[in-house]
């Protein structure tokens, strides 16, 4: 059937996610899918295999794609229930045997606070550092070198790294254009303490660290300054070069300006689906949230720090489990605290979520069920891929594109870019369209950015503004305080169109009490006469409201009548 320019670009969208999400869940027919929609997916997934059949559905570990598919399905197929989860930036899924397997721990053994003497507190204790040594080995991390916080999620490891970190009035914040909320927050931290904050792009960060190796300069005794940037943005999904920190790292070795310089990189997007090694491209900071990684537990993150950089964070604020000796006397130099020693145990404030935590390996198991993060790179940049290609070849009937994908030039759209595909739908004057519908109706789960509705002028409540009309006519005007409940209601349609009067109201006139609205009257026409005075049946005030002389304080409901506070008194006993 012939449709218009609008649905027709909704409905091809649409049907390109569809394909996409048929290929990794296989052919699942359902009740309400017509047959020709199923012959094109099996149409289009011959096409897709013959393409990208090394990289898609995991080989080395799977003999078939038909084998991921199952494997899918059996994990996932259950809780999606015929939906397509197309959000996996925003939040990964958990797989059933993973949940399983945390279920049958949790019942099986007893875990205390690791704070404690105890046999579950030394359980929950060795959770921990197991899960430490788990995540030093997932980032290809050194134990000597490095070392593991525990934190609430990737944002809170950020706030750790702003608030600790040594920042000077002669110091530097430099970050990327293109970073996260978070680590935007981290700027206002550093101009707070006197610290200069700069957005640089990639070409200023190249340009820079060209040229200062190419000066061979000397400098010391310079203040510590601090570079952020992600590893993968979540925007288009752009990817950027660790070597940036690597040569960071290395110019320490020798007195250059850049050994006062310290790295930041946010990898809560980066490390789902990209791997990380740590011992091949040192960085100083590096943080993640694990529900990105495997879905469950959520509330936990790490920030993996270079011990020898921990050391240089200054820590104000202490809470339990971070200090060995604390003491509070009667005079400021009776007061006593010495933080621990170890990294981790300095900055962890308060007990660390030892339960999540401990779950945390079988989020690492489900992860080596499919080869880890370099098979998973692979698979993801195939689907990826396939649909950048499609929803690029769309083109309109006047030979405009149907989608505007966002991310690098169309010459190499796959360099250096993760699994991402940001797009808009335009119609066949490029103008961009909100397709929610479609998706919504199909059943796909995707992250979806509108822009934010324009805020309307917000009328005093009470009050009856008027619509100006054309010139020529001014009608009198009787600006009468409403009863609350005639505020929406459809009485006040015929009151708004007696009023064609550009010139009717040029202000809020003052309001009166315990008066009805009158209705608006106009001069005489051209036969001399006036308009109809049409009363509606209303409400009849109540007597005891209260005077409001400013309209623009005025409430749908009379306030209460203000009484006193009573008087009394209260007496403390310290036991």
């Amino acid at each position: 059937p012939k449709r218009d320019g609008r649905n027709r670009t909704m409905l091809c969208s649409s049907a390109l996610l569809l394909v996409v999400a048929a290929l990794a869940l296989g052919d699942q027919r359902t009740d309400d899918c017509p047959p020709e929609t199923t012959t094109t997916t099996t149409e289009e997934r011959s096409e897709f295999l013959s393409q990208f059949n090394a990289g898609y559905g995991y080989p080395e570990t799977f003999a078939t794609p038909t084998d991921f598919e199952a494997f899918v399905t059996k994990e996932l197929g259950g809780r999606l229930k015929g939906d397509v989860y197309l959000d996996w930036a925003g939040s990964a899924l958990y797989t059933n045997s993973q949940v399983d397997a945390a279920l049958s721990d949790l019942k099986s053994n007893l875990y205390g606070n690791p704070h404690s003497l105890s046999s579950s507190a030394t359980r929950s204790t060795d959770a921990v550092e197991s899960a430490r040594d788990e995540i030093l080995r997932f980032v290809g991390a050194n134990e000597d070198d490095y070392e593991v916080i525990f934190t609430r999620s990737c944002t809170d490891s950020l706030r750790l790294v702003a608030d600790t970190f040594p920042w000077s009035a002669e110091g530097e914040f430099r970050y990327l254009l293109k970073n996260h909320n978070s680590v935007l927050g981290i700027r206002e931290v550093a101009r707070a303490r006197g610290a200069t904050a700069r957005a640089v792009t990639r070409a200023e960060v190249d340009d820079w660290l060209d040229a200062v190796e190419e000066s061979q300069t000397e400098t010391t005794n310079e203040p510590i300054n601090l570079l952020a940037f992600p590893g993968e943005e979540n925007f288009a999904g752009e990817v950027f070069p660790l070597s940036w920190a690597k040569r960071i790292v290395d110019a320490r070795r020798k007195t250059s300006p850049l050994s006062q310089w310290r790295v930041l990189i946010d990898g809560a997007k980066f490390l789902a689906t990209h791997p990380l090694n740590l011992t091949s491209t040192p960085a100083d900071f590096v943080t993640l949230s694990f529900y990105k990684l495997f879905g469950f537990p959520t509330g936990v993150g790490a920030l993996v720090a270079l011990k020898s950089t921990a050391n240089e964070l200054t820590k104000c604020f202490f809470g339990g489990g971070t200090v060995s000796v604390a003491g509070a006397g009667r005079e400021e130099a009776d007061d006593l605290h010495v933080l621990k020693s170890r990294v981790c145990e300095r900055f962890e404030d308060g007990t660390v979520s030892f339960l999540g935590i401990a779950e945390l390996r079988h989020g690492f198991d489900a992860l080596r069920l499919v080869g880890g993060p370099a098979h998973i790179e692979r698979h993801t940049k195939a689907l990826a891929s396939y649909l950048d290609d499609r929803l690029r070849s769309l083109k309109h009937a006047n030979g405009r594109p149907v989608v505007r994908v966002y991310g690098p030039p169309e010459e190499e759209p796959h360099q250096g870019r993760g699994p991402v595909v940001n797009f808009n739908v335009l119609d066949p004057s490029e103008e961009k369209k909100q397709a929610r519908e479609p998706h919504r109706r199909h059943g796909l789960g995707r992250r979806e950015w509108c822009p934010r509705p324009r805020r309307r002028r917000v009328q005093p409540r009470g009050g009856l503004r008027l619509p100006r009309g054309p010139p020529g006519r001014r009608p009198e005007a009787r600006h009468r305080r409403l009863h609350p409940g005639l505020r929406h209601g459809p009485r006040l349609h015929h009151l708004q169109r007696l009023n064609n009067n550009k010139n009717s109201l040029r202000g809020r006139l003052p309001l009166r009490r315990r008066r009805l609205p009158r209705l608006l009257r106009r001069r005489p026409g051209r036969g001399g006469r006036r308009a109809p005075r049409l009363r509606p049946s209303l409400p009849r005030l109540p007597l005891d409201l209260p005077r409001r002389r400013d309209p623009r304080r005025l409430h749908r409901h009379p306030l209460p009548e203000r009484r006193e506070p009573p008087s009394f008194s209260c007496v403390y006993s310290l036991d």
